[in-house]
């Protein structure tokens, strides 16, 4: 009788092991395929960041933004420019807000994304009429954001 009930709890304390172990391989499965999907998505902003990238002038970039800060007058060729490298910015502030929708980034992070959206919007008119002539070029959700921030 007692070597009953020994197995017996023998055997409940196994099949609880196994659940735990279940339970955490499922955890472990769950996070791999989260860091796998941050991976692809990272690699599709590279990508989409390079093919932006061979496009700038960094020269031209640097003197356009100069004479913005002067408010000296600007070419069609140096407002492409400073336009192009916004869209490389909010390229990357999609990339973080995406990352901070999944659990990537921390609130006070994606904070700090905001506070720059919010200014480049509010202070930046190459980043506006970026924003305006590539409505439709972002994720939803991401689009949703920066509208709420320019509405503030």
């Amino acid at each position: 009788m007692n070597t009953d009930r020994t197995n017996r709890w023998l055997s409940l304390t196994a099949n609880v092991g196994v659940i735990v172990s279940l339970l955490f391989l499922a955890y472990e499965i769950n996070q791999s395929t989260r860091a796998t999907m941050a991976a692809a998505s990272q690699g599709l902003t590279d990508q989409s960041l390079t093919f932006f990238d061979a496009q700038l002038d960094q020269n031209v970039v640097s003197q356009a933004v100069y004479k913005q800060r002067q408010g000296d007058e600007l070419s069609d060729y140096e407002l492409h420019q400073l336009e192009l490298l916004q869209h490389i910015n909010f390229r990357l502030f999609e990339s973080a807000y995406l990352q901070y929708k999944r659990g990537f980034y921390e609130d006070r992070e994606w904070e700090r994304y905001r506070r720059i959206i919010a200014r480049q919007m509010a202070n930046n008119p190459s980043a506006v009429q970026m924003w305006e002539r590539t409505t439709g070029g972002w994720t939803d959700e991401f689009s949703a954001e920066v509208e709420s921030l320019r509405q503030n």
